[in-house]
Formats: structure tokens, C-alpha cells, sequence
């Protein structure tokens, strides 16, 4: 399977995702993968996958007092510029909110917005089992296994959320990086659907651990140089930051 790292605002990542034949990933897709690579025995290969947070089309729905954890989400496949964001998320109607399908919590059922120290309870968090499907104990295993090995912590796999508004909303969930400071492969519910994003695509046959790590690393480079303000080279062109102002 060919993976390929599509980065800039989730809207125009996922358009140009699809756009080139690629399928995007699940949080149970990311943490197979991540688990494959891990498997490898590979260090670096593995590091180069983990050390990277990856935004994936399961969503986090909130309204009122209650949240929905939708595995995958269709709605966010098919993301256009058309869309109306609140905040940094998707608005729906309540007719949508309804029709997504997923499990309902409500806010006070959860433990969230901190991390984890426990495998038993990462284990038995339902956000973490509707995500994580039959690869939540081997995930979980590996998450706090690495954190322990990497950085000498026992915190991992935090479930961190957002405010609702007054309108049903919905946003993506970013599997983050081993390596981001308090972020140890937490899943964030709270991002931002026009802020940098690292989206994961996949098509055609499987592609090697160092062909995935490869495509993880330069699309560190690209990230890095839009966050800086720099040019960087993709696909034989090379993009230069302009001033907003410049265009108008």
C-alpha cells in the first residue's frame, strides 16, 4: 500500500488527497500502521512514523452536553471550501448531527482533557475502544511501552476534546506525535479544520517501512517550512510565502 503525507489546512489537504486517487486514514488505520512499522524492528523507520502527528477522517461530533465518536466519517472524506466553519470546525445541521453514525456520551461520562497512566484504564476508555477497535490492547501495549522506552514516562493516549457551541458541530481527530512535549500519542478532538495538517493517504499495494518513512520525512520538511515562513520544492515546483495583502 502506497502512503503518502498531504500537508496545509485539513480542506485543501483532503481535497488534494482525493484529487490524486489516495484514500485517507482512519485513527484504526494510523495505529495498524504504526504497529506494522513498529514491527519492523526498525528504530529509526519507527521513529520516523510515531514522531509524527497524523490527521485522520474519524470525527468527534459535538452538541449541547453530549458527544459522538464517529469512526469514520463521511462527511469530512468529502470536506469542500463551500463548508461553514464555527471556530475551526464543521457546522451541521441537526438532521446531520442525528444521521451520524457513532456512539453518543455525554461530556460528564468521560474522563478527558488529561492524560493517562494507566494501561487498564486507556484500555477501558470508550473513546479509545470505539477508535481503536481489535487493535486497541496492542496499541495501547505499544503507546505506553514506547513512552516508557523513549521518555521515561508512564502518561500516554490522553483523550482531549473540545468546547461545544450552539450548533452541532464536528471535528477531525489527530492521532499525535510520541514525541510532542505533554502530547505522547494522545488524540486530540479539538483541531483546528483550518490549521496545518499532517493528512495520511493510502492507495494501490503495500509500500515498505522505509518507503513510508521516506514520505513522513519530507513531509516534516514541508511542514517545518510553511511554519517558518520559508520556500520549500513539492513536485518539481518550489512555493514562496506571500503576504495575504499582497494577493488582495
Amino acid at each position: 500500500m502506497e502512503v503518502k503525507v498531504f500537508v496545509g489546512d485539513y480542506i485543501s489537504a483532503m481535497q488534494e488527497l482525493r484529487s490524486e486517487g489516495y484514500s485517507p486514514m482512519t485513527v484504526q488505520d494510523v495505529a495498524k500502521k504504526r504497529l506494522e512499522v513498529l514491527a519492523s524492528g526498525n528504530k529509526k523507520k519507527t521513529s520516523q512514523f510515531w514522531d509524527i502527528s497524523q490527521n485522520t477522517t474519524s470525527a468527534v461530533a459535538y452538541f449541547k452536553d453530549e458527544i459522538k465518536i464517529i469512526p469514520n466519517c463521511e462527511i469530512l472524506t468529502n470536506i469542500d471550501y463551500d463548508a461553514e466553519i464555527l471556530n475551526g470546525a464543521l457546522v451541521l445541521t441537526e438532521d446531520q448531527y442525528k444521521q451520524l453514525p457513532g456512539k453518543t456520551f455525554k461530556h460528564s461520562e468521560l474522563m478527558t482533557n488529561t492524560q493517562m497512566t494507566r494501561i487498564d484504564r486507556a484500555k477501558a476508555h470508550p473513546v479509545l475502544q470505539e477508535l481503536l477497535g481489535d487493535d486497541l490492547e496492542p496499541y495501547v501495549d505499544a503507546s505506553f511501552d514506547q513512552v516508557k522506552e523513549r521518555h521515561y514516562t508512564d502518561k500516554a493516549l490522553g483523550v482531549f476534546i473540545a468546547d461545544s457551541e450552539d450548533v452541532p458541530t464536528v471535528r477531525s481527530w489527530c492521532v499525535d506525535s510520541l514525541n510532542y512535549i505533554d502530547g505522547w500519542s494522545v488524540l486530540y478532538g479539538y483541531n483546528d479544520l483550518y490549521y496545518d495538517t499532517h493528512l495520511v493517504g493510502v492507495r494501490g499495494v503495500e509500500e515498505d517501512a522505509e518507503g513510508v518513512a521516506q514520505n513522513f520525512e519530507g513531509a516534516e520538511q514541508i511542514l517545518a517550512a510553511i511554519q517558518a515562513g520559508k520556500k520549500f520544492e513539492f513536485g518539481g515546483k518550489v512555493y514562496v510565502p506571500v503576504e495575504k495583502d499582497a494577493l488582495e
